[in-house]
């Protein structure tokens, strides 16, 4: 797969315990992304999106648009929302850390703030 287009998608279809699984590979310009997944379909129905096939260190920008798969298009729309759940989850409540004081109004408040 390392010779095709930015773009191009190949899957495997296995069973495991009577439970039907694929594994989607998709060529990015420096790698590979794979995701196993038990839905999805192989057409390229999801949000598109536009890729450089032009490798690192070259001259030239070759830009071109694609759809990707909906398990794709399902990773890259929510793979921070797990991990973005937890930070806000442990967090230290304290408003001196969450609060910045730069805009003016706001350093007066906390002047005052502090001092009360």
């Amino acid at each position: 797969m390392q010779n095709h287009a930015v773009g191009t998608m190949q899957c495997v279809k296995g069973t495991l315990n009577s439970t039907p699984y694929f594994i989607f590979s998709l060529k990015e310009p420096d790698y590979f992304s794979s995701t196993m997944s038990t839905y999805g379909s192989f057409f390229q129905n999801g949000r598109g999106t536009t890729r450089n096939d032009t490798p690192r260190g070259t001259v030239g920008f070759r830009a071109f648009r694609f759809k990707y798969n909906n398990v794709f298009d399902d990773h890259f729309l929510y793979r921070r929302i797990v991990d973005d759940h937890n930070h806000l989850r442990h967090l230290i409540p304290a408003i001196e850390q969450t609060w910045s004081a730069c805009h003016w109004p706001n350093r007066v408040f906390a002047f005052l703030l502090a001092i009360t």
